[in-house]
């Protein structure tokens, strides 16, 4: 088996690369030549490879020579992480924070400035951000893979976690700019009068709160929504609105997301009809910053109106 290469001959030799001369390099290193000259010929040994072309004014990398200096340099700067990472860990602080978004959730202004005032309470955090669907981003959370997730409506609801709802927003219709109904002067459409449009729907398990609200909602006008689409995504669910294929319901948030070929209106039956923000969390969650995280939300939607809901 191959001996392990020790840090300190990585760092003598991205030296030595940096220099692109051993004089220099051993200067650098407040060694003498020969025995920095001895190890990086060990350390070509070890790997089986000449790192070096010797060359009369100084010395060049060869392909190896230039694989190693880029993963040298990256091994190196982990190594120094270490000492800040293990004191944190210590204290409890740990950087690194793995969330989980949808993509109805990551629009939302409240994910943005949450991640926002987290960024600027905790110098240290490092958010690490995952996309996916409701289903997927929930178990990934329940088998320690992410730390929180944001989404609509949860899909699942494993005893495990707490589910917080820190905003809500009213849905919007979504249509083609170029629609008849779409038109400038119109403020708002009557559910009623969409019986012959066809709707686009982000379907379970993206997010089957929406869906099955708008359903209960045509029920309720008098008629059988056609569905010409279901995608499991939000954005998926816009671009065909873009396209003209067909009309849609989405969270207020989104009337921002190609507005040069989506026009997004209130709707005259869809008031009592509403979009949840949920923060999810492991409920034996021990991590100070995660529920640093989690009291941020608290703050951030004890401090903002709650949007009516009909």
């Amino acid at each position: 088996m191959a001996r392990p290469i020790d840090l300190r001959l990585l760092h003598y030799f991205v030296t030595v690369a940096e220099e692109r001369n051993i004089t220099r390099a051993a200067q650098r290193l407040s060694m003498a030549q020969p025995p920095l000259s001895q190890q990086m010929r060990l350390l070509e040994q070890r790997l089986g490879v000449e790192l070096f072309e010797r060359q009369p004014s100084g010395i060049a990398l060869t392909r190896a020579g230039e694989a190693l200096l880029v993963r040298a340099r990256e091994v190196l700067a982990g190594a120094d992480g270490l000492v800040p990472y293990v004191r944190q860990a210590a204290r409890g602080r740990y950087r690194l924070l793995k969330i989980g978004l949808t993509t109805s959730a990551s629009l939302h202004a409240t994910t943005s400035e949450l991640l926002r005032r987290c960024a600027a309470r905790h110098e240290e955090l490092s958010i690490e951000l995952h996309d996916g669907n409701a289903q997927n981003l929930t178990g990934r959370l329940v088998d320690g893979e992410l730390d929180l997730v944001l989404l609509r409506a949860p899909v699942l609801r494993p005893d495990s976690l707490e589910y917080k709802i820190i905003d809500h927003e009213p849905l919007l219709l979504a249509l083609p700019a170029a629609h008849p109904l779409a038109g400038a002067r119109r403020k708002r459409i009557a559910l009623g009068g969409l019986a012959q449009e066809a709707f686009i729907l982000v379907r379970e398990p993206g997010q089957p709160g929406i869906y099955q609200q708008l359903l209960q909602a045509c029920s309720a006008a008098g008629f059988e929504p056609h569905i010409a689409a279901e995608v499991p995504r939000m954005l998926a669910c816009l671009n065909l609105v873009a396209a003209g294929i067909g009309i849609s319901v989405v969270p207020a948030s989104m009337q921002s997301v190609m507005t040069a070929h989506v026009r997004c209106l209130p709707c005259v039956g869809l008031e009592a009809l509403h979009a949840p923000l949920t923060l999810l969390v492991r409920k034996q969650e021990r991590r100070p910053l995660v529920h640093a995280v989690v009291e941020e939300a608290a703050r951030l939607t004890s401090h903002r109106p709650r949007a009516k809901r009909g």
